[in-house]
């Protein structure tokens, strides 16, 4: 985490470039550019098409937000030419804690961390108790929720710019009051910003599995055999409607009328909770992926900094920090990544608003035939596939 600010807390110097530095400046700008374009694009869907708006998409919006704040901030830092500090020793000061330090971009990196834990335990609601779910998480409440990793986040690294100081001889570099202190903050800084995030997205995720496993074996034994809801609600209507060419009068509307009762009881809930489950397995998929992600794209730098806290001699110019720093950069471009390919409500809205085109012409979409009808369950809209009755009437699956 904040082991990536030591680089560059130094004064800008004429030394030659060399071509690690140079192959390091295409990595960033690749990473730059790719957290710049991604974000902004889940930003422009989630906006832009109304089936995405819903509460675990304001949360995996106000994701992409903050890391394409923070992709902003890391080309502004990385890529541009520092400022020199100047004469004033208060502007200079304050220059060298609260951009030099790289404060910004260490803050919204925390951020993203608290948003990305909102997100696993919303997803834990969702599908623990659905019930309350669907009662406490409005949208009112989801937006609210969002103002606050943008105020956890740069408070959490504070500590962290307070500590910078300019030398005698220009540089802007931590001064730690005390050793003991270095320390304490170190082993804090890690345990909040990496393991606790990482012992709740593992603690979550195994019951929210264990959960929908439990679920899906008794969805599967509710269903019938065939595993379409659709089959068996054509099958019960062409029944009907053999049976109403021999029943008729006050008898056959009576019967009908129990069938479609029984209809409804039977096939409708667990049909329902079969589509709710797809629709979880989806999110949760995806927010799995995207917790491995940071989990794997933060621990070696998080490792790094909490040794160089602890006073482990590091060198943060040899190679397995600035990878370390790779990794814990990318993971500001991976979420969009994982989104468009493992989000299926995202990839229907990305088909939807850039088609692909051949030529000119963009290639025609099938025609579905069958209506559809759009309910929320469990913060996610699924489509239901209807059916007209013999007598007009919509009967929903």
């Amino acid at each position: 985490m904040d082991s990536l600010a030591t680089n560059g807390n130094v004064t800008v110097t004429d030394e030659p470039t060399s071509f690690g530095d140079v192959v390091l400046k295409i990595i960033y700008t690749i990473i730059g550019l790719l957290g710049i374009v991604g974000n902004s694009l889940v930003i422009y869907l989630v906006y832009r098409v109304p089936s995405l708006r819903s509460v675990t998409n304001v949360l995996i919006c106000n994701q992409a937000i903050i890391d394409l704040t923070s992709s902003v901030f890391f080309v502004c830092l990385y890529l541009l030419p520092k400022p020199s500090l100047p004469e004033s020793a208060v502007a200079a000061s304050v220059l060298c804690k609260l951009w030099l330090s790289d404060w910004p971009l260490w803050g919204f990196s925390v951020s993203s961390t608290v948003n990305l834990v909102l997100l696993t335990m919303e997803r834990y609601f969702a599908i623990k108790h659905p019930i309350k779910y669907r009662t406490r998480f409005t949208m009112r409440r989801a937006k609210a929720l969002a103002v606050l990793p943008w105020c956890v986040g740069p408070l959490h690294e504070l500590a962290w710019a307070l500590v910078q100081t300019v030398d005698a001889e220009g540089n802007c570099d931590p001064s730690w009051p005390s050793v003991t202190l270095q320390q304490i903050l170190g082993v804090i800084f890690f345990i909040d910003h990496y393991m606790l995030p990482v012992t709740i997205m593992m603690y979550v995720y195994t019951t929210i599995i264990m959960k929908l496993r439990r679920d899906w074996r008794s969805s599967s034994v509710s269903l019938p055999r065939t595993g379409h809801a659709q089959t068996t609600t054509n099958n019960s209507i062409s029944s009907n409607n053999n049976d109403s060419k021999v029943i008729s009068g006050a008898e056959g509307r009576s019967t009908s009328g129990r069938r479609q009762s029984t209809f409804r009881s039977a096939v409708l809930p667990p049909s329902r909770k079969h589509f709710s489950l797809l629709a979880s397995k989806s999110v949760l998929r995806t927010l799995l992926i995207v917790s491995a992600s940071y989990i794997v794209c933060w621990g070696p730098n998080e490792t790094i900094y909490l040794l160089f806290n602890l006073g482990v001699s590091v060198e943060f110019n040899g190679l397995y920090h600035n990878m370390s720093v790779v990794f814990a950069l990318c993971n500001m471009c991976l979420n969009p990544i994982v989104y468009a390919f493992h989000y299926e409500e995202l990839k229907k809205a990305l088909r939807k608003k850039l088609p692909c085109k051949t030529g000119w012409k963009a290639r025609p979409r099938p025609c579905c035939c069958k209506k559809s009808k759009t309910f929320e369950l469990g913060g996610l809209e699924q489509h239901l596939a209807t059916v007209t009755s013999p007598h007009g009437s919509i009967q929903q699956l």
